[in-house]
């Protein structure tokens, strides 16, 4: 071999060696021999269906009630969510939801350094990414902006951060906390002890 070669091609040629050398004998054999079955299957079915469909007339309601399409319809219904009603509204499940507003903030704003960049602040997505309106920005006629943080309006959705990993430091080990109350028997059971 050249030596030359990069390091992806001498990979390349080493995983091809490597398949190379575990295939066996009856490989060759028996995975198209597999393949030739599995088309003979497919084949066979499509003659047969064929035969019932133009000279026997089955019509196709008939073969839509067969096992294989009934089997499929049924898993079909089994996987439908909108089937399933929740005893609780979503809206009504999230009026549940409370939070402990912590005792100091855990979302700060990072301004550019150069003063050239400041007026890149009012074209950030921070204004509009966050679903509960934590971040507010006054745009001023001259200078640096104004930015608000209600940090006590913060549902922990880390869109913020994601969006704007170079305008937003956002901390999640805060005493901030989310309440949320799921639905369980066994929380008649705690209350009791």
């Amino acid at each position: 071999m050249p030596t030359t070669l990069n390091r992806a091609e001498r990979k390349f040629a080493a995983a091809l060696r490597t398949l190379a050398r575990s295939l066996r004998l009856a490989d060759l054999f028996l995975l198209p021999a597999f393949g030739l079955l599995l088309f003979l299957v497919a084949l066979g079915t499509a003659v047969v269906d064929a035969f019932r469909y133009y000279l026997l007339k089955t019509s196709a309601e008939k073969f839509l009630a067969g096992p294989v399409m009934s089997y499929g319809d049924s898993q079909r219904k089994v996987r439908d969510l909108d089937a399933v009603k929740p005893s609780l509204s979503l809206e009504a499940k999230l009026a549940t939801n409370t939070y402990r507003v912590g005792g100091s903030s855990h979302i700060r704003t990072l301004w550019p350094g150069p003063v050239a960049e400041q007026p890149d602040m009012s074209r950030a997505s921070l204004w509009w990414v966050c679903p509960a309106q934590v971040y507010g920005y006054d745009a001023p006629l001259l200078g640096r902006g104004r930015v608000t943080v209600n940090w006590e309006n913060c549902i922990k959705c880390e869109s913020c951060w994601r969006a704007e990993p170079d305008r937003a430091l956002w901390g999640r080990f805060t005493d901030h906390r989310l309440i949320y109350r799921p639905e369980s028997g066994a929380i008649a059971t705690c209350a009791v002890r």
